[in-house]
């Protein structure tokens, strides 16, 4: 091998090296990423506030259905002081519904992420297309069909997005690890909780 054969190699020998060099540059930039991604999606999913002051006893928690119409629990129930209660929008958003759905009176606020948060059995002060904003009451507990959901009084809160239903305690940040919503895992609304169908 000549002197000129040697240095014609070199420089494909500093191509390959830099090559080599960008694309573990580039590895380490991806798996920092996906390391990083849990707590980025988590402070994505923490997004709600409580609709109700503390203490947040939650007396029936979230139980997603295993058919689109099973039984399941599309929401939670959380404990509250009594009937008059003030219940509060979880985010800002636009009311969605005010009224009563199977005799029980509900609230629904779409939200510009496209969830909607329902509130029952709460009595509306508030109309639809109303622009409420994170804080805001919406209305009060009262007592129509409320000691009939729960075995004490207490506010329904449900979460849901066209694909389906949502556990709200992801949205409240009260609930374990990170965890990716599926966009197609809940079910569709079904008997026992009726009031999501509607609004």
């Amino acid at each position: 091998m000549t002197s000129r054969d040697a240095l014609d190699r070199r420089p494909a020998r500093q191509r390959i090296l830099v090559l080599v060099r960008a694309v573990l540059v580039v590895l380490c930039l991806v798996a920092a990423f996906v390391v990083a991604m849990p707590g980025s999606a988590r402070a994505e999913e923490v997004r709600w506030t409580w609709p109700t002051p503390a203490p947040h006893d939650v007396v029936a928690p979230f139980d997603a259905p295993d058919t689109p119409y099973g039984p399941g629990h599309r929401g939670i129930d959380i404990a509250v002081t009594g009937e008059g209660a003030a219940v509060h929008a979880v985010d800002s958003g636009t009311v969605r519904f005010t009224g009563s759905v199977a005799g029980r009176p509900v609230v629904s606020v779409r939200h510009a992420d496209g969830l909607i948060s329902t509130y029952e059995p709460v009595a509306g002060e508030v109309v639809e297309g109303q622009t409420v904003r994170a804080g805001d009451v919406l209305g009060r507990i009262t007592p129509g069909g409320t000691r009939s959901h729960c075995a004490q009084m207490c506010l329904h809160l449900g979460a849901r997005r066209a694909q389906g239903y949502v556990d709200p305690m992801v949205l409240l940040g009260a609930r374990g690890p990170s965890v990716l919503l599926p966009l197609a895992h809940h079910g569709a609304p079904g008997a026992r909780d009726a009031v999501d169908a509607g609004p």
